[in-house]
């Protein structure tokens, strides 16, 4: 079941989001590309995702 995911994460810039809509297995790929420390992944319920897309301008990663 496809669902919306937060995805943040430490690189040596600083704190990064990202943004994702998929599969968790789907999810779960594309985060072990990204390097940097303390990983966290969550899931978002469907009002949180929309409020992000239409007030924050978020943009969501189709996997």
């Amino acid at each position: 079941m496809r669902q919306y995911w937060q995805f943040e994460y430490l690189s040596d810039f600083g704190k990064k989001t990202r943004f994702f809509y998929g599969t968790e297995a789907a999810v779960q790929r594309r985060v072990k590309r990204y390097q940097g420390d303390d990983k966290k992944l969550k899931t978002l319920n469907r009002a949180k995702a929309k409020y992000l897309k239409m007030e924050k301008k978020v943009h969501f990663i189709d996997l």
